[in-house]
């Protein structure tokens, strides 16, 4: 809308001539009925959604990185138990051997053999308590806990098999949180080449008004007319709006390329992940076959050992292959739990927008 006023000498009278118009135009190409601004408020609103998603993967990751620290402290502190438990053994078996010397049944160096054993157990637990103290520490940090609290990790790590890849790559495609992020990425990059582009276009609008010629400045003896038409505007081409919308177009096809390749990326990785923790489900049941296979030769090792049927370092051999199938089982369900933080991170399932208040219709 525009209004202009002037009074100015007459040429034809005495009296000055004045006069009024009182124009109001809407542009119907180029910024057609506020469309410029309607794209621009789009994109804002296509902005603010990927912040709030990105607020929320951002709780994702943190809450990914505190269960993860979980999870070291509660392999640690099973590690510690089986250590311990093995240097306990090994001492109660040092304690027969010497009694075993004192009878002359067993040699010197089968006392040897079995403290050079208990030093390399030892030499684990030592290990294994340290690391426990760390991945405590790092848990009490976290939890803002004193370092004098006294906490036990509780044992709960899953053992479910994960679900049909297929079914969960569909739900993810649909309805994750990432590729609605991607794909408001991409509208965004569209809006933004459509913006560019209608600055290239002619301006063209509608105009009514009324005018009204008179004398002085009380308009007085005049005759008033009403206009109604078409302004068209025609601005000379400019390099920098060419530019401007050719950089737009350009930014939108490396948009669809690195979401294409994001989507492909995200396809392999799950695929993958999913791969590795049915393989890992696999081996923690073999890991529990192990130990049952293991308890069962070293029971009979020592029967065989005590009545002269196998070597002392056969019965050392089914100590340690008992040892070593229980830190295995530990290191593997630890392993397939960070598997699983994992497939949920990335499937966005590990936090809810909804649950935070951040993203409502998520």
């Amino acid at each position: 809308m525009a209004a202009t006023a002037d009074v100015r000498p007459g040429f034809t009278s005495s009296r000055e001539a004045a006069g009024l118009e009182i124009r109001l135009t809407q542009a119907i190409a180029r910024n057609a009925f506020g469309k410029s601004t309607r794209l621009l408020d789009r994109i804002i609103g296509l902005e603010t959604e990927v912040a709030a998603f990105q607020i929320v993967e951002a709780y994702e990751d943190y809450l990914a990185f505190v269960l993860n620290a979980w999870l070291d402290w509660e392999r640690a502190h099973l590690d510690e138990a089986i250590a311990h438990s093995a240097y306990r053994e090994n001492m109660k078996l040092l304690e027969n051997m010497r009694e075993r010397q004192a009878q002359q049944i067993a040699k010197p160096i089968d006392v040897n053999k079995v403290t050079l054993q208990i030093k390399l157990k030892e030499e684990a637990w030592v290990i294994a308590q340290e690391s426990l103290r760390n991945a405590r520490l790092q848990v009490q940090r976290i939890a803002r806990l004193p370092e004098e609290a006294s906490i036990v990790p509780a044992e709960d790590n899953p053992t479910n098999a994960p679900p049909a890849f297929a079914g969960e790559w569909e739900r993810f495609e649909s309805h994750g949180r990432t590729m609605r992020i991607l794909e408001t990425l991409e509208r965004k990059s569209e809006l933004e080449v459509d913006r560019e582009a209608d600055d290239l276009l002619p301006s063209i609008g509608l105009a009514l008004g009324i005018n009204h010629e008179g004398e002085s400045y009380r308009f007085s003896e005049g005759r008033t007319r009403f206009l109604a038409g078409i302004e068209a505007e025609w601005p000379f081409p400019r390099s920098q709006d060419r530019a401007a919308y050719e950089v737009a177009a350009i930014a939108r096809e490396e948009t669809r390329l690195r979401t294409g390749n994001r989507r492909y990326r995200l396809y392999t990785d799950l695929k993958n992940l999913h791969a590795e923790m049915e393989r890992d489900r696999r081996l923690i049941g073999f890991a529990a076959e192990r130990i049952e296979l293991a308890t069962q030769v070293l029971t009979d090792e020592a029967e065989n050992y005590s009545f002269g049927r196998v070597s002392l370092n056969d019965f050392i051999q089914a100590v340690n292959r008992l040892d070593a199938a229980r830190f295995d089982r530990v290191r593997l369900k630890a392993r397939y739990a960070a598997m699983w933080i994992e497939w949920l991170r990335l499937t966005d399932q590990l936090v809810s927008g909804r649950d935070l208040g951040i993203v409502p219709d998520e």
